[in-house]
C-alpha cells in the first residue's frame, strides 16, 4: 500500500460562518439528534417532555465566558523537529447571575460525571452542534457546577459550569441550524406546588413557585381552568385525569373547584409538562400536589 496524503481545496467559503459570542448551552441526552425543519419548536419540545431522564435543560444566560481548551499533546525529536500528536480538547467556562437556589439545584443534579451532548447558542441565534446525514447532534462532554465563592469590594462571585468536549474529532464536522428564539427566551422548567385552602364546600388552588420566593405564579396558567387533562388525582397506586377540572376564579385570583372532587386520602397534582404544554402553559413542572385529609 502506498502512502497517499488527503487533499482539500483552500478558497475561502462564499459564506463566511462561524460561531459567534455564546450566550446560551442546552444539556441534552447522550446522542440526541435533531432532523427535523423547526429548530426552536424541537428545543422546547424536548424542555417539556415529560420523562426527565429524556428532557431538555437550558443551562442559566452566560455573563463572562472563558476558552479553557487544551494546545494537544506534541512530540519533538532530538533535532527539534515536533510533530503534533493528538488535538487540543475543546472546553469552556461560563458564568452566571448569582442565584443560590438555582445554584444549588444545578450542583445536585449534574455534578455527577455523566457524559452528556451539548448544544451551543451564539448571540445570532444559530444552534451550534455536530453535523449529521440528516440533521445535528450535540457535542459528546462532560459538565461541572461550582458555587459561587466569596464576593470582594471589587468583585461580584458568579457561579460557573465547566464544559468539557471529549470528541475532538466532533470539532470536525461542527455545524449549525439557523433558530429565531433568542437565546435569553429559552429557560428550563420552574418547579411549582399546589397551595389549597378550603372555602365552604370548595377548594381554592394557588399555584406557587418552589423553593426560592414561593411567588404566586397562578396568573401564568389560567389555560389550564376546566382542562381535565391538566388536573390528575390519585395516591401511590396511580394517578387518572380529575372527574371535573378546577376553574379560573379571575376575582379570586384562583382555581376552584368543589371539595368533594378529591376524595380524603386522594391527591390533586398537575399532569407533566408535556401536558400542560400542549395546552398552553410552558414551563412549569408540578413537584408538590395537595392531599386532602
Amino acid at each position: 500500500m502506498g502512502c497517499k496524503a488527503k487533499f482539500s481545496n483552500t478558497a475561502k467559503s462564499r459564506c463566511q460562518i462561524d460561531w459567534m459570542l455564546l450566550k446560551k448551552v442546552i444539556v441534552l441526552p447522550l446522542g440526541t439528534e435533531f432532523t427535523g425543519a423547526d429548530i426552536d419548536a424541537w428545543l422546547q419540545q424536548g424542555i417539556h417532555k415529560a420523562d426527565p431522564a429524556q428532557r431538555f435543560y437550558p443551562m442559566p444566560d452566560i455573563t463572562g465566558i472563558e476558552d479553557n481548551t487544551g494546545e494537544g499533546t506534541s512530540f519533538t525529536n532530538g533535532i527539534g523537529v515536533t510533530t503534533q500528536i493528538t488535538a487540543g480538547l475543546v472546553a469552556l467556562t461560563q458564568k452566571f447571575d448569582p442565584d443560590i437556589c438555582l445554584q444549588n439545584r444545578l450542583i445536585s443534579g449534574f455534578n455527577d460525571n455523566i457524559t452528556r451532548s451539548f448544544l451551543f447558542i451564539d448571540q445570532n441565534n444559530r444552534v451550534w452542534g455536530v453535523k449529521t446525514a440528516n440533521g445535528i447532534k450535540g457535542f459528546t462532554g462532560r459538565m461541572y457546577v461550582k458555587g459561587s465563592g466569596i464576593t470582594t469590594p471589587d468583585n461580584i462571585a458568579e457561579p460557573s459550569i465547566n464544559y468539557s468536549l471529549i470528541l475532538a474529532s466532533e470539532m470536525e464536522n461542527k455545524w449549525f441550524v439557523e433558530g429565531d428564539v433568542p437565546a435569553e427566551e429559552i429557560e428550563g422548567l420552574l418547579d411549582v406546588e399546589l397551595a389549597v385552602t378550603t372555602e365552604s364546600s370548595n377548594l381554592l388552588i394557588k399555584v406557587l413557585a418552589s423553593g426560592c420566593g414561593n411567588d404566586d405564579v397562578s396568573a401564568e396558567m389560567t389555560a389550564i381552568g376546566g382542562e381535565v387533562s391538566c388536573w390528575l388525582v390519585g395516591d401511590t397506586n396511580g394517578f387518572a385525569a380529575i372527574g371535573t377540572a378546577p376553574t379560573w376564579d379571575a376575582t379570586l385570583g384562583c382555581f376552584k373547584v368543589a371539595s368533594s372532587t378529591v376524595a380524603s386520602g386522594k391527591t390533586l397534582k398537575l399532569a407533566d409538562p408535556s401536558v400542560l404544554y400542549g395546552k398552553g402553559v410552558a414551563g412549569k413542572e408540578c413537584v408538590k400536589g395537595y392531599t386532602a385529609a
